[in-house]
């Protein structure tokens, strides 16, 4: 409530009952308002916290893929004709 109040000692009337809970509602709908758009950015939020995830994810294959061809190029017993993919190679 916004700092609506009833004097104590003074005689409250229908209009004055009826002031306090036009109040009461006037700020039940403000806050239903400030709930909505708290709801609107949790969604955003919630969405882009599953892109990032899904995007890690990606990282996390592509660099792991990445790894298991850089050992195979390493710890084989043999290298490819001309040596390392890569180093060798004339731009």
């Amino acid at each position: 409530m916004s700092g609506t109040t009833l004097s104590p000692g003074k005689r409250t009337t229908a209009a004055d009952y009826e002031a306090i809970a036009d109040q009461l509602l006037a700020d039940m709908r403000r806050l239903e308002a400030l709930m909505s758009l708290d709801r609107i950015e949790i969604d955003r939020l919630k969405s882009e916290t599953r892109q990032i995830r899904s995007d890690s994810l990606q990282i996390e294959l592509d660099t792991r893929a990445a790894l298991s061809r850089l050992k195979t190029v390493f710890f084989s017993r043999s290298l490819p004709p001309g040596g390392m993919p890569g180093i060798n190679d004339d731009p």
